[in-house]
């Protein structure tokens, strides 16, 4: 997202862009002609631009690069401070660039596969496939010394490679700077394995680790044995376990606070909106009496003369002037209650969601702690089971209220009763769901199961309702996203 402007990437590597304004051309497109069009996203096809298969996309505050899955750079928008790498002649037409364009990285004869690319406000960088970082824009005229270290042929509106990068030692121990981020001034790498192979094979030895660590602690508890082989328990006290259990301890700490946080919040509400109901109260007794007090001194000023008349009109004028005053006060009190009680109930929302999360989060930290400690085997096993089943059970219900389920069989008169079946069944099994947690309420595990198949409903019902969309678009002859 730029600052008047954004991009974003399809699966199938098309770009397109919006915006409020393409005064230096960052929507990369050339048929913009009103405010319309720009709002609308709409992809960039200049060029032929569409066919080079994006990978990657990166905005400055009015200049965007994209790189192609052949290691390619493409950029567009202002050029004022050299940003898009594609050199600024003594012509203000190169100033910007109106349509996506090719932006060489390294030697002329030998360009460089670029893997990674970033934009800053008015600065942009990239990283080569070998690991060299290259800048261009605001922050290549930082970074050497206000242009006094360019070398021959190199400018601020080129990309020139930074030297100063340790590259040597980080290749040394098989690493080189992968993704790149860029501000104003400032510059920061990731590094990684040079080569993929190597991060693959890492990844697939821990894989193999784990899963013979896991078939040693499951050999363990279907052996009954009360101690614990070696294998499990440097299994269990491994460091990803160890970093599991203090998330899982610093996140139910956190919650903590938050609830007691939203416990004083929901009572300070409460005060203000017990206030704000006495004075209401107030105002209420106050207009009865103010109009007792008006059709008092109305008969009383018929029955008078004189000075006496002309009292009693001026304390009549005192009470019509009061009524209305009293009036808006209440109005305003109306208000605020209103006001406070949103706020109560997104209050009581989120300490309820917080109590919960709460719950959950313990009762994972407390099943890992149980787990290293090798009490598990000392639950009740009987309600483990019952819990489990139950769970499957549910499993079982959820996967049957799938609509794909549904449609396949007979007696159905359309789609759309299939998903108010659907529906159906998915009231059906929330209203259902806490048997799990009662079914193996002596154990840790009812409330991750409940949990678990708490997570695969909401997505199921986000699934329904997306094809509740999909059915309206065909029915009534409009697209839906």
């Amino acid at each position: 997202i730029g600052e008047e402007h954004g991009l974003f990437l399809t699966d199938e590597g098309a770009v397109y862009s919006w915006g409020t304004d393409n005064t230096y051309g960052q929507l990369g497109r050339s048929n913009v002609l009103t405010d319309e069009a720009m709002r609308e996203a709409s992809p960039i096809v200049e060029d032929g631009f569409w066919v080079y298969g994006v990978t990657q996309i990166a905005c400055g505050a009015h200049h965007c690069l994209t790189l192609t899955s052949k290691g390619e750079l493409f950029a567009w928008g202002s050029n004022m401070g050299g940003q898009c790498g594609t050199g600024i002649t003594a012509g203000t037409k190169d100033k910007k660039v109106l349509a996506p364009k090719h932006v060489r990285v390294g030697p002329e004869e030998r360009p460089a596969v670029v893997k990674s690319c970033s934009c800053g406000k008015e600065s942009s960088a990239c990283i080569t496939i070998e690991g060299e970082v290259y800048v261009w824009g605001a922050i290549s005229h930082k970074l050497f010394s206000k242009g006094i270290r360019y070398q021959d042929g190199e400018d601020c509106s080129r990309p020139v490679r930074l030297r100063g990068v340790p590259t040597l030692d980080c290749r040394e121990l098989g690493r080189v700077p992968h993704q790149v981020a860029v501000s104003h001034d400032q510059l920061a790498c990731r590094i990684a394995p040079r080569r993929l192979e190597d991060d693959l094979d890492a990844y697939v030895e821990s894989l193999k680790k784990r899963a013979a660590q896991l078939l040693e602690i499951n050999r363990c508890g279907t052996s009954g044995s009360a101690k614990r082989s070696r294998a499990a328990n440097e299994a269990l006290n491994s460091d990803d376990v160890v970093n599991l259990q203090a998330e899982f301890n610093e996140e139910r700490d956190f919650l903590s606070r938050k609830v007691e946080e939203l416990e004083q919040e929901k009572e300070a509400c409460t005060r203000e909106l017990n206030r704000i109901r006495r004075e209401m109260t107030v105002c209420d007794q106050q207009g009865v009496t103010l109009a007792e007090r008006m059709v008092a001194l109305e008969v009383k000023r018929s029955q008078l003369q004189g000075e006496k008349q002309r009292v009693a009109n001026m304390h009549l004028r005192d009470v019509e002037y009061f009524i209305p005053t009293n009036k808006e006060r209440k109005n305003h009190l109306l208000e605020q209650r209103v006001k406070k009680e949103g706020e109560f109930l997104r209050l009581s929302h989120e300490y309820n969601d917080a109590v919960e999360r709460k719950a959950q989060v313990g009762a994972r930290a407390e099943l890992v702690a149980a787990l290293r400690r090798g009490d598990v085997g000392g639950v009740d096993k009987a309600a483990s089971v019952a819990g489990f089943k139950a769970a499957d059970g549910k499993r079982w219900m959820l996967s049957e209220a799938n609509p794909e389920v549904l449609s396949c069989r007979q007696g159905f008169t359309g789609f759309r009763e299939v998903l108010r079946v659907s529906d159906q069944a998915l009231e059906d099994f929330t209203s259902s769901l806490r048997e799990v947690s009662a079914a193996s309420s002596t154990t840790n595990e009812g409330t991750v199961l409940e949990e678990t198949l708490e997570t695969l409903y909401k997505v199921r019902k986000e699934l329904n309702m997306h094809l509740l969309d999909k059915l309206h678009g065909v029915e009534f002859g409009f697209e839906n996203p």
